[in-house]
């Protein structure tokens, strides 16, 4: 897997270590390679991370089992074919340990189905969301805002966020006006 190969580079005091590993992690992250300008931003945006915020995050545990039963909203576990960040088993694993969870699986993508196969992806949580909420999108949302929220919620709740990384995402934009 890509991101044990490079784990220590990318926490590493070393800047051109973690500029390489961060390279590798985010080529790893994709079966179909968007363009140059985007992997550059995606790149760099991956690099604003510090190495001790990272270091920390992976040196964690935390009790999915009980996070995962605790749950009371409608999830959609997606998982790409082709990730070579989370392991095949991973996804189905997941949305069994969640009552009610709807797996998606997708073909030919790799950790990134929200942008490898973006159609297919917002259709699919479209339906999943107005099946639970009929009134769901019916509203516009500002996505950015959504995650700036999401990654405040992240760093206040690092626990919590770590564990339900996108159900903290839904969670903050669930209390946008």
């Amino acid at each position: 897997p890509v991101l044990r190969t490079h784990a220590a580079d990318l926490v590493s005091a070393d800047l051109a270590a973690r500029i390489s590993a961060a390279r590798s992690f985010v080529y790893g992250c994709f079966a179909q390679l968007p363009s140059r300008d985007e992997l550059e931003t995606i790149i760099a945006y991956n690099m604003i991370v510090p190495p001790h915020v990272r270091s920390a995050m992976s040196g964690r545990t935390f009790d999915f089992d009980r996070a995962f039963a605790a749950l009371d909203i409608p999830v959609l576990v997606t998982h790409g074919a082709e990730d070579k960040l989370a392991a095949a088993e991973t996804a189905p694993a997941t949305a069994a340990r969640i009552p009610g969870a709807q797996l998606s699986l997708y073909t030919g993508v790799g950790h990134t189905p929200f942008r490898e196969a973006a159609e297919r992806f917002d259709r699919v949580l479209v339906i999943r969301g107005r099946a639970a909420h009929p009134a769901f999108l019916d509203r516009k949302v500002d996505i950015f805002r959504c995650h700036r929220l999401a990654a405040r919620a992240l760093i206040e709740h690092a626990d919590h966020g770590r564990a339900c990384g996108g159900m903290v995402s839904a969670s903050a934009c669930n209390s946008l006006p």
